[in-house]
């Protein structure tokens, strides 16, 4: 039942998307790395783990 109201309101998504979305995604990036890294230079830290 809930997956049928979300995709019927695709705008209430949206709105929780934006904001959860960059705060997520360093505190992601920092588990990963087991370090606090840099807000400064956050790409910078992704990079050299990619290689």
């Amino acid at each position: 039942m809930d997956s049928g109201a979300q995709q019927r309101n695709p705008s209430s998504n949206r709105k929780i998307n934006p904001k959860p979305a960059p705060d997520r995604q360093i505190a992601v990036s920092e588990a990963a790395s087991g370090f606090q890294p840099p807000s400064n230079t956050p790409q910078k830290n992704r990079q050299p783990e990619d290689g």
